[in-house]
C-alpha cells in the first residue's frame, strides 16, 4: 500500500493545458483571427503552441508559416500524432491526425509589432481624416429643377437637380 501511494505522489501530469496552447479549428473562426491571437500570445509568454485535428491541420500550418515568413516567428518543435476519437455518426473509434507546432519569438518581433502598432494609428488618423473631408465634400441637396414643364417629367428625368458643394464650389448635376 506505501507503494501505490509513493506512487501517486510521485506522478507529474505531462499533458497539463498550457496556457500559450491555441488550438485551431477550419471552421469557428478566420484565419487572422489565429494570426493575431498568435502574436498576442507569444507577446506575453514569448512562444506559442498550435494545435489542430483533423481536417484543421492546413490552417495550423498556414498560421505558423505566415507568421515565420513575415519575421514574427521561428519554429521550435513539429509534432505529429493520431488520436483515438469516437465518430459521432458511426459510433465507432476513428483515429484523427493531430499536430502541435511550437513557435517561438524572433530577435526582431517586438520591432515588428512595434511598426505594426504605428500603422494601425496611422491608418486610423487617415481614415478619420478622410471622413472628415467626405462630409464636408459630399453635402447633398435636392432642389426642384423649373426648366423642365409637367409632361415632360419621364421616369429617367423626374425634375430634379442634385446640389452637390464641394469646399465653397458647387456643382449642378441632374439625374
Amino acid at each position: 500500500m506505501e507503494e501505490i501511494a509513493e506512487g501517486v505522489h510521485n506522478i507529474t501530469i505531462t499533458e497539463a493545458k498550457a496556457k500559450n496552447r491555441i488550438q485551431v479549428s477550419n471552421t469557428k473562426k478566420p484565419l487572422f483571427f489565429y494570426v493575431n491571437l498568435a502574436k498576442r500570445y507569444m507577446q506575453q509568454f514569448n512562444e506559442v503552441e498550435l494545435s489542430a485535428l483533423g481536417m484543421a491541420i492546413a490552417t495550423v500550418v498556414t498560421v505558423a508559416e505566415i507568421l515565420k515568413n513575415n519575421g514574427f516567428a521561428v519554429e521550435k518543435k513539429i509534432m505529429t500524432s493520431t488520436v483515438d476519437m469516437k465518430d459521432e455518426s458511426r459510433g465507432r473509434p476513428v483515429q484523427k491526425a493531430k499536430i502541435e507546432i511550437l513557435l517561438g519569438k524572433t530577435a526582431k518581433f517586438d520591432e515588428l509589432m512595434a511598426a505594426q502598432a504605428e500603422e494601425r494609428e496611422r491608418e486610423r488618423e487617415r481614415e478619420s481624416g478622410e471622413l472628415e473631408t467626405e462630409i464636408l465634400s459630399c453635402s447633398r441637396t435636392l432642389v426642384p429643377y423649373p426648366l423642365i414643364s409637367d409632361f415632360e417629367i419621364s421616369a429617367d428625368n423626374l425634375g430634379l437637380a442634385e446640389i452637390i458643394s464641394a469646399h465653397d464650389q458647387a456643382t449642378w448635376h441632374s439625374d
